[in-house]
């Protein structure tokens, strides 16, 4: 009853009806892009501190957006774990347009997005077919797959990968010219996914993830909507794959296989996977966790995974739900003193 009840609420608020909206309510509506925000501020904060801290900076952002594109199909209850797979496809087919098509980064760019968009409308309709932990692993096979192909193949340079990617844009006086252009193309596409989440189209998405059944009753037409977002988050973690390629300036397949799946799940369940920004705080830490062990690479693995059992214990909802339950402990606390006066 508890989901037909929230899938209720979800396509219920797909017409857009309803009474003016309270503050609070407001608050927690728009009050993403404000996080949204801070979170830019962060990144261009550690920007400041130097060439390498720019670098960084935009690791971050790929993970974010990569965590964030597992968490929109988390949300409409598709499992799948082929983020990283895109990611790679995404990388790869900006660095062979440039190395192999001789194209300028701006139409490798296109193009790229342009591949990766494609193969993920071929690919889509595998969300009609399998579902939960099946297309779980199928999405994991696929990834690894795609690994094995980069490791193999002598045009992505076997396992050694290819060298010489540029960037889309000149880097400039000590590479602010490329670290801008992620900051703002990064926080530009997580504006975008959050208006998508907050539309009536985010509000069927919702409902689907919560009771396919109930949202196909009330004419959510869950097929085609699952197979949007799917093609959608795809296409956004092919740009993600993209900017790491530019960044990094060479390709690899390790960049694209397992471990990434792993770091990708890292940033979504310690940051949250309750809220939209759940996956930024996660990429926040995890990208500060992993530079703070980087003189101990050999058991940064062990100490993440440890995190996240610590954190998912402690904070089932992630480290984004730490200041919302500071404030109920604030009110419970207050209401106490003010009942025993």
């Amino acid at each position: 009853r508890g989901d037909m009840s929230e899938a209720s609420i979800a396509a219920g608020r797909i017409s857009g009806s309803g009474r003016l909206a309270s503050p609070i309510r407001l608050l927690r509506q728009y009050g993403v892009f404000g996080l949204v925000a801070l979170f830019a501020v962060a990144i261009l904060g550690n920007g400041m501190s130097g060439e390498y801290q720019r670098f960084v900076g935009i690791q971050v952002l790929v993970s974010a957006l990569l965590a964030v594109s597992f968490r929109g199909l988390f949300r409409i209850g598709v499992f799948s774990l082929a983020g990283p797979g895109f990611m790679g496809l995404g990388a790869y087919a900006y660095a062979l347009l440039q190395l192999e098509a001789q194209l300028a980064p701006a139409l490798a760019f296109v193009g790229s997005l342009t591949v990766s968009l494609a193969i993920a409308c071929v690919a889509g309709p595998i969300v009609w077919r399998v579902s939960r932990i099946y297309l779980a692993l199928l999405t994991l096979s696929f990834v690894v797959i795609l690994t094995i192909l980069y490791g193999e193949m002598k045009i992505t340079g076997g396992h050694g990968g290819r060298y010489g990617v540029a960037p889309m844009i000149a880097s400039g006086s000590e590479g602010w010219g490329w670290f801008l252009f992620c900051l703002g193309a990064s926080v530009a596409a997580l504006v975008i996914l959050a208006v998508v989440e907050r539309s009536r189209l985010g509000r069927a998405w919702r409902a689907i993830g919560v009771d396919t059944q109930f949202a196909d009753s009330v004419g959510v037409r869950s097929k085609a909507h699952s197979y949007w977002a799917f093609t959608l988050y795809s296409v956004v973690a092919a740009f993600a794959g993209i900017l790491l390629a530019g960044n990094n300036g060479y390709v690899y397949p390790e960049a694209f296989g397992f471990e990434r799946v792993v770091f990708m799940l890292l940033c979504v369940y310690v940051g949250g996977v309750a809220t939209f920004v759940g996956p930024l705080v996660g990429a926040l830490f995890v990208g500060w966790l992993q530079e703070s062990l980087s003189a101990y690479e050999q058991y940064t693995m062990f100490i993440l995974g440890s995190t996240l059992v610590v954190v998912v214990l402690i904070f089932p909802n992630g480290l984004a739900s730490i200041p919302g339950a500071a404030i109920r402990l604030a009110r419970r606390f207050t209401y106490r003193v003010g009942s025993s006066r």
